[in-house]
């Protein structure tokens, strides 16, 4: 008898394993792993491991992105330029980032979820290893704008892919790891920012480039690949409609913003910008025959309004987040390294409260979290003027801040899970493209909108705070309004906030009860006649029905009406009639 060593048996079931993947259907092992040893498995993944691998290439691009705004002062400096002009970075990413959010599903298609990922992760790391060996701000914004869309093809996916990772239940957990990676990146820019900038503000840019090349190679041998559809088309139409809208608003904002050109210039691009946004959407919608953007499906009123509560909830919030380093640069006249730790004591109070963030999602319904916080967050708001206006002290703006951004980030995360769960499973990333694109949008217009305020009233700190603070609560008001009217759907049976009256049924939810229902079949077909139906207690008696009959269906040789059963007794869904005979069973 011929032994077999460890090593060759070990080759053989890799083999074996890696012939099953090539043979699969939906997933293709990583780039430079063909043997497919890698711990990343579809629902089974880590919670940690997956937001690592799903977060790292977006931490780097927000340790660098928050290092630009919380040093805005030493950056003009070192590029010898106005304040005020540093912005047009942040809105040059913008347009990238709407640009692509519009595509990112034809993108994700094409390159599938994972492949996006692997190119993002790279196009950020040498993106930021080139800008440390720039000396132009021209050069700045070019390599940016090149980081800006590996980011966005990322940022979109964040969702679905962390669903795809996690385990079933764990996208809360996931999600809210997601974000504190998020926030530890602003963080370490803010307190080890604020020490390298005082040196060389280009640092921070080589330390990312190289953390950022290095991790797009370990994504390359452990991300599995789903195959790549090359069907994807894009509608030119829709395409050029979006670019230029997107175009057209945001330089539009921007010029208003700085004050570059006639105020009729500044008006033509603004609202020419808004035209053809408004008639991509009707077009695309309505009009486009082949290869629509968006499905019309997704457009549904809930979904307007939880892109509405996105978009409103940015705008509020950025006043805070632009003035709030130059309060400390300018007002108080505090040095690099103060001025980021001062704001990464707000920054640490969020993220230490990020725990606590999933335990408040699962316990209420989403709906009921975004109307608490919108009136925790007009009441911060209010409270926060009058301290400004009457107590301009560190202490007082410092509480305001962090106040402030805990309850923002609160309802960010709650719209991030509320995108993901009210929408069907194949429409999850498109939508995630659009709460995106919301977001990007809504901060280009929020800063160009307060910076003019800014401007127009002479750099006048009191004056500014009172009318800042006057329309970012106007904001949260409309926020408020907004969120009272999102659906509530049956997947948030049991928590606060929950009435059977105002239930809704969803896709998403029906594709979940349906996959139950053919894994009971499928189990009963085996004469499996054990079945425990997890998490879906109504369903629980209705498949023991089933079972009965179908047992008793063998016997007789009667042909069984199964999903009738269902839809009479517990009016679940509405499923096609699944008929079985005594024949089926053996």
């Amino acid at each position: 008898m011929v032994r077999i060593s460890y090593r060759e048996r070990r080759r053989k079931r890799t083999l074996s394993y890696f012939e099953r993947m090539q043979q699969s259907k939906e997933y293709i092992h990583p780039i430079f792993n063909p043997w497919n040893y890698t711990p990343v498995k579809s629902k089974g993944t880590p919670v940690l491991l997956a937001a690592l691998l799903a977060s790292f290439p977006q931490f780097l691009y927000q340790l660098t992105n928050t290092s630009i705004y919380s040093f805005t002062s030493t950056f003009a400096a070192y590029f010898k330029v106005e304040i005020v002009t540093i912005q047009i970075i942040q809105h040059s990413e913008n347009i990238v980032f709407c640009i692509v959010g519009f595509l990112s599903n034809k993108l994700h298609a094409r390159l599938s979820i994972p492949g996006c990922y692997i190119l993002g992760s790279f196009l950020i790391g040498v993106s930021s290893m080139l800008i440390f060996f720039s000396t132009s701000l021209y050069l700045l914004i070019f390599f940016r704008i090149f980081a800006s869309f590996g980011c966005s093809i990322m940022q979109t996916a964040t969702t679905p892919m962390l669903n795809f990772m996690v385990k079933e239940g764990k996208l809360e957990r996931g999600m809210a790891a997601h974000d504190i990676i998020q926030q530890f990146a602003s963080i370490i820019a803010m307190i080890g920012g604020g020490f390298l900038a005082s040196e060389h503000p280009m640092f921070l840019f080589g330390i990312s480039g190289a953390l950022g090349i290095a991790h797009s190679i370990l994504m390359g041998f452990f991300m599995p690949r789903f195959k790549i559809n090359k069907g994807a088309k894009i509608n030119l139409i829709s395409f050029f409609l979006a670019s230029f809208g997107i175009l057209f608003t945001i330089v539009g904002a921007a010029f208003i913003a700085i004050g570059i050109g006639s105020l009729w210039l500044q008006i033509v691009f603004f609202v020419s910008g808004l035209i053809l946004l408004v008639g991509f959407f009707v077009y695309d919608v309505q009009y486009a025959l082949n290869h629509h953007i968006y499905p019309a499906e997704i457009f549904s009123p809930n979904a307007v309004r939880f892109l509405s509560c996105i978009f409103l909830l940015v705008m509020a919030q950025q006043s805070v987040s632009w003035f709030q380093p130059l309060i400390w640069r300018l007002d108080f006249g505090f040095s690099s390294q103060v001025s980021g730790i001062l704001q990464s004591i707000v920054e640490i109070t969020t993220a230490l409260l990020y725990f606590m963030f999933p335990f408040i999602i699962i316990k209420l319904t989403n709906r009921l979290v975004m109307q608490i916080f919108s009136i925790i967050h007009i009441v911060i708001f209010t409270i926060g003027i009058v301290f400004l206006l009457k107590f301009n002290n560190i202490y007082s703006i410092e509480c305001f801040y962090a106040l402030s951004n805990i309850s923002f980030v609160q309802m960010q995360l709650c719209i991030q899970i509320y995108n993901t769960y009210s929408m069907d499973r194949k429409y999850a990333f498109i939508t995630g493209s659009l709460v995106a694109l919301a977001s990007k949008l809504a901060w280009s217009l929020g800063t160009a909108l307060f910076t003019t305020v800014q401007r127009y009233t002479g750099y006048d700190l009191d004056l500014v705070c009172a009318i800042c603070g006057g329309i970012s609560i106007f904001f949260m008001i409309c926020c408020f309004f907004v969120a009272s009217f999102l659906d509530v759907f049956k997947w948030e049976m049991g928590r606060i906030g929950y009435k059977f009256q105002i239930q809704h049924e969803d896709s998403f939810e029906d594709d979940e009860v349906m996959q139950d229902i053919m894994n009971a079949v499928n189990r009963l077909k085996n004469r499996s006649l054990t079945f425990v139906l997890k998490d879906k207690g109504s369903l629980v008696h209705a498949l023991a029905g089933i079972e009965s009959q179908i047992q008793s269906s063998e016997e007789v040789g009667e042909t069984t009406c199964l999903s009738s059963e269902i839809k009479s007794k517990y009016e679940i869904m509405d499923v096609s009639i699944i008929s079985m005979t005594s024949s089926d069973l053996q």
